[in-house]
């Protein structure tokens, strides 16, 4: 009697373990395609992310140790506008 119910412990908690990792790949499971709308402009645009990547820009920009070349100055301003763009 005491085996079986240990048996089924041994058993309840192996599936509980396979269920866990199951959610866990589940819910980081990224679909080819993926839920955003094509059709709104900027669905796909990471308001954190461009933030963040623009408070670096700034912090090279304005430091006397890192130089921008024109091509990342007018990616930094493309930046700016699409934050104004898409972020509230």
């Amino acid at each position: 009697m005491m085996g079986k119910l240990f048996e089924l412990i041994k058993t309840l908690i192996a599936l509980a373990i396979l269920g866990g990792i199951g959610w866990y790949g589940y819910t980081l499971w990224q679909d080819a395609s993926s839920d955003i709308d094509e059709t709104i402009p900027g669905a796909s645009f990471n308001c954190r992310v461009a933030i963040a990547d623009m408070a670096k820009s700034y912090a090279c920009r304005d430091s006397s140790a890192c130089q921008m070349t024109d091509y990342e100055l007018g990616r930094l301003k493309q930046l700016e506008i699409d934050i104004g763009r898409y972020c509230d």
